[in-house]
């Protein structure tokens, strides 16, 4: 985890073109008290649409531009034990 207000994980292409995605991954792992998976699921949904804003508010995309990538896959990832919610933008 990179921490202190940088993405998570970004990917870019080695030669970067019009084809190609540049990911950026930003994970959440909320603390989740709630025992039935229907809070669970709606917890995490919650938090990966966070992470989604998160990318877009602290402008992680401008490095991905600054080398190249026209087109960017935003992915906000939430997990909690065996539960899973991931949620994707794209910028093209």
């Amino acid at each position: 985890e990179a921490g202190f207000g940088r993405y998570d994980i970004l990917l870019i292409p080695n030669v970067p073109n019009d084809k190609q995605y540049a990911v950026i991954i930003e994970f959440k792992a909320p603390l989740i008290n709630a025992q039935e998976e229907k809070e669970i699921l709606k917890t995490l949904d919650q938090s990966a649409n966070e992470a989604l804003q998160q990318i877009k508010d602290k402008k992680y995309s401008l490095e991905a531009r600054d080398r190249g990538c026209n087109k960017i896959l935003h992915l906000g990832i939430a997990l909690h034990k065996k539960y899973l919610s991931v949620k994707y933008n794209k910028e093209e």
